[in-house]
């Protein structure tokens, strides 16, 4: 990620397109490139990936931070390539232009993570997998994307970084893991505890932060020390059907904890109202690309949403936005798009066998129908009937793949209930299906 604050070298903030090829043919796609030129689509698109876009004539509030005295100081470039941020710039400033005060350079690079995030969030929402990102904070905290460049600018410090990016992803695929990874999987489904009242219990009440059986560090409530979310964290495999059968033992193990059998455990996306749970799934043996992530979207995201219910569309307004994903410590990263899958066995088998397909094949999955924007509405919007062909369009294709059979005793139930459009109920107490006391 972003680990210095750096100065751009290109004169009157205009930034040169270089034109040359970057090491291992790396190139965006002419159609993402030519769609950039309409604002009026790169906004409704980057708004739908939770991207916040703006003129390029905005300003900051005055008066918002002292580090925002003059408006240059609000605007940064930030080169992107494929999932990782490379740098932040600062446009039209020479080598001549001074060194930042120490309260500036403070406040940037405490903030050029977040920066780094929706930069990369923005080449990925424009179909690109690499370019230079405008943005301007327009108060103390708050930034938004102002302009995409589908190129490496040609100032000095953005042609060092770009092609040692692209020589290290070419390398990277030319050793074979995109070729045959070895994907290994891991999750932390969310839950949430509701009393007989209907009421939600809050799962730090029975389980601690660590833990198999733990819960979310999100908080709520007036003194915000209440963490509402219940989350299982089972050991990864590299078989979904261990994966699925460790999912169960951390069930057990949060059973043993919450000695309060008459609570109803939910799943899903948002069985109440404000209280959105995810499904992330831990990809490890694999690095995230864009081609990856799109490929999860298209080929696990697009079809689950057939056998979600209704609230899952109220969640993904903050939640859950396409692309989500987050590098991980140990390596690989968390595609955090899902909602928490774990209604039943029959789904979560067949989510993790999918997700665990799509990993391993993602080269060959090439469609992509939340490109077209019809399409990526009716995702939004929960539209079950408006996305039925273009699943169909995609299953068809998982079907062709070897890994399919290998897993087809899992995904053939999950493809049963996606064609039917049979959606989980968010309401019923999960453990009934997957046999937790008091259910066994």
């Amino acid at each position: 990620m972003i680990d210095s604050l750096q100065k751009s070298g290109s004169k009157n903030g205009e930034m040169p397109v270089q034109d040359e090829p970057l090491p291992g043919d790396c190139r965006n796609d002419p159609a993402a490139v030519r769609k950039l030129s309409d604002r009026a689509f790169l906004e409704r698109r980057l708004r739908s990936y939770g991207v916040p876009f703006a003129a390029a004539d905005v300003r900051p509030a005055g008066g918002a931070a002292p580090w925002l005295k003059r408006d240059r100081d609000s605007r940064f470039i930030v080169p992107v390539f494929q999932c990782e941020a490379l740098a932040l710039l600062r446009p039209g400033e020479g080598a001549g232009a001074g060194t930042a005060g120490a309260e500036e350079r403070t406040v940037a690079l405490a903030l050029a993570r977040k920066l780094g995030r929706l930069a990369v969030r923005a080449v990925y929402a424009a179909g690109l997998d690499f370019g230079l990102v405008e943005v301007r904070f327009v108060d103390r905290i708050t930034a938004h994307v102002l302009a995409i460049h589908p190129s490496p600018a040609a100032d000095a410090r953005a042609a060092e970084l770009f092609p040692p990016a692209a020589a290290r992803f070419a390398a990277r695929l030319s050793s074979g893991e995109a070729e045959k990874p070895e994907v290994v999987l891991g999750a932390d489904p969310e839950f949430l505890l509701i009393s007989e009242r209907g009421k939600v219990v809050p799962a730090s009440r029975f389980l601690s932060l660590e833990g198999k059986a733990g819960c979310d560090a999100r908080t709520a409530g007036p003194g915000r020390d209440v963490r509402p979310l219940a989350e299982l964290r089972p050991d990864p495999s590299g078989d979904p059907a261990a994966l699925v059968r460790n999912i169960r033992r951390s069930m057990w193990t949060a059973s043993a904890r919450i000695p309060d059998k008459s609570l109803r455990w939910l799943a899903g996306g948002m069985p109440v109202p404000g209280l959105p749970l995810g499904g992330h799934i831990h990809l490890s043996g694999i690095s995230p690309s864009n081609a990856l992530i799109r490929a999860l979207d298209n080929y696990l995201a697009l079809p689950l949403a057939m056998v979600e219910d209704p609230t899952t569309a109220k969640r993904r307004r903050r939640y859950g936005r396409l692309g989500d994903i987050r590098p991980q410590r140990h390596g690989g990263f968390e595609y955090r798009t899902l909602p928490s899958w774990i209604a039943s066995p029959t789904i979560a088998k067949g989510v993790i066998a999918l997700a665990k397909t799509v990993a391993e094949h993602y080269r060959q999955l090439r469609g992509r129908p939340l490109d077209d924007e019809e399409t990526l509405a009716a995702y939004l919007a929960g539209d079950k009937a408006a996305l039925e062909g273009a699943v169909q369009a995609q299953w068809r294709t998982l079907e062709s793949l070897d890994g399919y059979r290998k897993y087809a005793k899992y995904l053939d139930p999950l493809k049963e209930r996606i064609m039917a459009r049979r959606s989980w109920d968010e309401q019923r107490d999960f453990r009934v299906h997957w046999r937790i006391p008091p259910f066994h």
